[in-house]
């Protein structure tokens, strides 16, 4: 995963190897593709390069939004937006949290009071009254940058 990273990206190296780690070591707990999560960050950040709304300072690697619009989610430290991202991710993917990890599913900010159980597949991210990202070609755009920085 840390070879899809731009050279130009604006962590460095090290802690592209944090991100990598942490994204695998939490996905599995979840039951969630890491390297999925790894292209919806890639995307989502331009490849850690930032040339949005989100600045590396946030550590949000997924986009999310205030839940007024208002702006954009920061979070502590760049593990804490992992974990915030995987857990979102975990509220659409997965019927309920794992039991053993419930309390981590509580960091999303988003959270509802149940699982909305509504993707099963990439092309999910973009589907539906809950989707991710409602902009169609979402879900491509996600691939397509999983292959740009293979």
């Amino acid at each position: 995963m840390v070879r899809r990273v731009p050279a130009d990206a604006l962590y460095p190296r090290a802690d592209v190897e944090l991100l990598a780690s942490t994204y695998q070591g939490w996905a599995s707990r979840f039951g969630l593709r890491a390297d999925v999560l790894w292209a919806q960050m890639l995307y989502e950040t331009g490849g850690l390069r930032f040339g949005g709304d989100v600045q590396p300072y946030q550590h949000n690697l997924c986009g999310l939004r205030l839940p007024d619009g208002s702006g954009f989610y920061s979070f502590p430290n760049l593990q804490a937006g992992v974990i915030a991202h995987i857990a979102h991710l975990a509220v659409h993917a997965l019927p309920d949290c794992p039991p053993e990890w419930r309390q981590w599913c509580l960091t999303d900010p988003k959270h509802p009071a149940a699982h909305w159980h509504d993707m099963a597949a990439v092309g999910d991210l973009e589907r539906g009254e809950r989707a991710w990202c409602p902009t169609p070609g979402y879900a491509a755009a996600v691939v397509k940058t999983w292959e740009r920085w293979a």
